[in-house]
């Protein structure tokens, strides 16, 4: 019995690692990427005088869902300057830092990485001209029709003013894909911008309505407790807010964060919130 199943386990441990050999694979060639890096760079007018490196990412993505990506690096000595990833499947830019504008604006400014330390910024960028950079920037790079702006906020600390884009499917938002873009917020130069499409389309049928939805979700809530524990402050329980978000579930949690399946559903997000204490709101889908 005992070798039956060890035979089943190295089976199965075989077949895993034949699938990740067949996903890990990257039909991106090097040169492939460095031509789409210089592309994304000459959008940006960024100009770039080093030689690329590139290198193939880690292989934590299998389990967080994450694209499989290729590393582009512009590095001086052993300063980077430009950095890029690109997805292997859908060759697009998913990910970019300009290292080189945020030690330049810092330095230009007297400002000091550590982050307990008082920064002495010059003025910012009104929210309406930061919004306006943002938005050209985003139709420089041509970011897919199925984002739309959201909303900006300004980091007083690091001295970025980041534009953030939700992706949409029949009208719903996807509660994690969407796209970022960060300007310094003394002069709008780009200095960062993240892409994630992750989550695949899904039937959008509703067929429950809000307060069901807020019902069930309190019937949920009630095993996360003790039932003294719950039966003492059930009522205290506010609804935040309730809304249909195309999601996806979660497949494994390790110790920092989720990771999530690439399928998709379409649920009601019921986020709670105790009146008499201030916990963080509780949410459930």
């Amino acid at each position: 019995m005992k070798k039956a199943a060890l035979l089943i386990l190295v089976a199965l441990v075989a077949g895993l690692a034949v699938y990740i050999k067949i996903s890990s694979s990257c039909y991106l060639s090097d040169a492939e990427a460095i031509s789409i890096a210089k592309d994304f760079s000459s959008k940006l007018n960024t100009p770039f005088i080093f030689e690329p490196v590139v290198r193939n990412a880690d292989h934590s993505w299998w389990l967080n869902s994450e694209p499989r990506v290729k590393e582009v690096t512009f590095n001086r000595r052993e300063s980077s300057e430009l950095e890029f990833k690109i997805n292997c499947a859908t060759k697009q830019v998913v990910a970019y830092y300009n290292w080189k504008i945020r030690r330049q604006v810092r330095e230009k400014y007297n400002i000091s990485n550590v982050t307990t330390e008082h920064h002495n910024w010059p003025g910012f960028l009104s929210k309406v001209k930061a919004k306006e950079i943002l938005i050209s920037i985003s139709n420089k790079l041509e970011i897919p029709t199925s984002l739309y702006f959201n909303d900006l906020s300004l980091d007083k600390d690091n001295g970025f003013w980041s534009g953030w884009w939700v992706r949409k499917y029949k009208g719903y938002s996807f509660e994690s894909d969407g796209a970022g873009i960060s300007i310094a917020a003394v002069d709008g130069e780009i200095v960062s911008y993240g892409l994630s499409l992750v989550g695949e389309p899904c039937p959008t049928e509703v067929k429950i309505s809000k307060e069901q939805a807020i019902e069930e979700s309190l019937m949920h809530a009630s095993a996360l407790f003790k039932a003294a524990t719950w039966a003492k402050y059930k009522d205290q329980f506010d609804v935040v807010s309730a809304e249909l978000k195309i999601v996806q579930p979660t497949i494994f949690h390790s110790w920092s964060f989720p990771w999530y399946s690439t399928s998709s559903r379409l649920a009601w997000k019921v986020v709670f919130q105790l009146r008499s204490l201030k916990w963080t709101p509780l949410s459930r889908q």
